[in-house]
């Protein structure tokens, strides 16, 4: 990926506001933000698989908690699932962006990649919530 900053040239132009509401403008917004987001969520990414590294290898000076790692890679997918967000929803499907961003959080982030732990104790309280008696609606005619 190469990617070029902006100018303050570029920021200050002073173009007619029917041009920001043009259609190739608008996907030129879309297109830089799906980009930001996917690449602070890569970031994220990166720094969480080279503390994972370097707390292998005894490189790291101060050790990291599991809070902290599992932290940073929730906010990875979280930006992730921006990206994805954006993309997908305000881009054409056959956008190499959007297949490139698909891909990639199906990689890093797919549900089918979680853990579970059958073996320990479930911490989340869960209520399910029902009817005790049936419902029954006699308005209704079926003829």
């Amino acid at each position: 990926m190469h990617l070029q900053p902006f100018g303050t040239e570029e920021m200050n132009l002073h173009i007619d506001n029917s041009h920001e509401l043009s259609r190739d403008a608008m996907l030129e917004k879309i297109i830089l933000l799906t980009v930001s987001y996917f690449c602070v969520g890569t970031e994220l990414r990166f720094l969480n698989n080279n503390s994972e590294e370097d707390n292998k290898t005894g490189k790291s000076k101060k050790t990291e908690s599991e809070n902290e790692k599992k932290k940073l890679k929730e906010l990875s997918e979280m930006w992730h699932a921006q990206a994805l967000e954006a993309s997908a929803r305000f881009l054409p499907s056959e956008c190499p962006l959007v297949s490139h961003v698909i891909t990639n959080y199906q990689k890093h982030h797919s549900p089918a990649l979680t853990t579970i732990p059958e073996d320990e104790e479930l911490e989340e309280d869960l209520r399910i919530i029902r009817p005790l008696n049936e419902v029954k609606n006699d308005n209704i005619n079926y003829f």
